[in-house]
């Protein structure tokens, strides 16, 4: 320990070997408290949500995922890059088919399921070698018409580092609408709402929320609408957007 007593050293720690790290992300997350229990985090098992994964395609056939895929037309349930069959094991694996696998940086007995094990994903193609097959609009559509509340993207655009265009679609995409009904007519706006982590936290000044005070035409009476989610605490930041009310006589 004589470096210890050099002027130049600093600090002393051991040496660490490297070693691969398999099946982490849950206990990480807090969703289980370790790798081999089979129970999730308030029991909570994905059970009646659907996921959207706009990705390379999911293998159909593959045992983990059996019964659990929609697709929005058959020849997406072929997989011929294997990043998206990837992805939807980490999101709703059911994990039977690890058949004991001992992985390194794994435990023995680890179970190797997704985060959402009784989920289940609609699937839309992206082409990531001549371009995309979808527009980033109709991924997004399509996938809150086909009940996806959630939608997994883990891909980019190749040279793009800044926002762009293309994420301020993503953050501003199809939201929850709300629907009001008294005297006079029925009005419905719906909302689009930016993730307020976008803006300079010092501009911002984000805050979660659970809800929205609506005011109906005339009425000073306000309804509450659930919405949770992130908004801005600085009124001269606008995160959310009402787009212009269908199929009513009154207006929001």
């Amino acid at each position: 320990m004589a470096f210890a007593q050099v002027d130049t050293v600093q600090a002393i720690e051991p040496a660490y070997q490297r070693r691969l790290a398999n099946d982490l992300s849950r206990t990480r997350l807090n969703i289980s408290t370790n790798t081999t229990t089979l129970n999730n985090y308030l029991d909570l098992t994905g059970n009646g949500v659907i996921v959207g994964l706009n990705d390379t395609g999911v293998d159909v056939n593959h045992p983990d995922l059996a019964g659990r895929v929609l697709l929005d037309v058959p020849s997406t349930g072929v997989d011929l890059n294997g990043h998206g069959t990837h992805v939807a094991g980490t999101i709703l694996g059911s994990g039977v088919n690890d058949g004991g696998v001992v992985a390194p940086g794994s435990v023995n007995g680890a179970d190797f399921r997704g985060m959402a094990p009784q989920s289940r994903v609609f699937v839309q193609p992206i082409d990531i070698v001549t371009g995309p097959l979808k527009p980033d609009t109709e991924l997004q559509a399509q996938t809150a018409t086909n009940g996806a509340r959630i939608s997994n993207n883990s891909w980019g655009y190749i040279g793009a580092y800044d926002y762009t265009f293309a994420a301020a679609s993503w953050d501003a995409g199809p939201r929850p609408s709300i629907r009001l009904s008294a005297r006079g007519g029925t009005a419905t706006a719906a909302l689009g709402i930016v993730n307020a982590l976008n803006f300079p936290r010092s501009r911002c000044r984000p805050r979660r929320v659970w809800g929205l005070r609506v005011y109906a035409p005339g009425q000073r009476q306000a309804f509450f609408a659930r919405l949770a989610h992130l908004a801005c605490s600085r009124p001269a930041v606008a995160n959310m957007h009402v787009r212009p009310v269908v199929g009513g006589r009154s207006g929001l």
